[in-house]
């Protein structure tokens, strides 16, 4: 399995690491948030065994 989220999203990083999945890579400044700063995307994966 795989995802993508915010490197903001503290919240949701922690509940994904905690299911198993780990960063493969990001993204970075991916997006631009409002205050007109940049994101990173990181990529997370889970091997279903």
């Amino acid at each position: 399995m795989e995802l993508q989220v915010s490197e903001q999203n503290s919240i949701a990083l922690g509940l994904y690491s905690s299911l198993g999945f780990t960063e493969t890579g990001r993204f970075p400044r991916a997006f631009r948030l409002n205050d007109g700063s940049f994101a990173d995307l990181i990529q997370m994966i889970r091997f279903l065994d």
